[in-house]
């Protein structure tokens, strides 16, 4: 996977992700990613979250971007992929965007925690592969967490995300 530069963004390296309307279907859309080791949460533009069958979830709350705050809700995401990874469930924050992230998602903790990655910079190369912590509550959906306002982790239940 290729790196490159964003002199707009101080720098971080970025890559296309595909998703998916259901972890089912072919038909896709394709947006552009921004790797975010200090974004806690994964953060979608919101009208990609609505346009990829996101299903929104009960749950608002304030961020922080680029010293913009702004309202962003909850969604759960059918399936996405980037770096040769297949991801389902996938929990995110939605938010109106302007500028450099109206077209692009910020991939935050809550997702890289369960990938190891490594950079290349010399050779322009981002390798992911899935790592998942012996920790986690519920293995059969590691990408449904969230990180709180207090840093705390977050597996949404069940009965809460409304799919099993």
């Amino acid at each position: 996977m290729h790196i490159a530069k964003l002199h707009d963004i101080m720098c971080r390296t970025r890559f296309d992700c595909n998703f998916y309307h259901s972890a089912e279907s072919a038909d896709k859309l394709e947006i552009e990613v921004i790797v975010d080791s200090g974004c806690a949460n994964t953060l979608l533009p919101l009208w990609v979250a609505q346009e990829c069958g996101g299903i929104e979830l009960p749950l608002k709350k304030e961020i922080n971007i680029a010293g913009n705050s702004r309202v962003a809700q909850a969604y759960m995401i059918p399936k996405l992929e980037f770096g040769g990874c297949v991801f389902t469930n996938v929990f995110v924050f939605a938010a109106e965007f302007r500028r450099e992230l109206k077209e692009r998602m910020l991939l935050g903790l809550n997702v890289l925690n369960n990938l190891r990655y490594t950079v290349d910079r010399d050779a322009g190369d981002f390798e992911f592969t899935e790592r998942l912590p012996k920790s986690l509550p519920k293995m059969e959906f590691p990408y449904r967490n969230y990180f709180d306002d207090n840093g705390d982790y977050v597996m949404l239940s069940d009965d809460f995300v409304g799919i099993a």
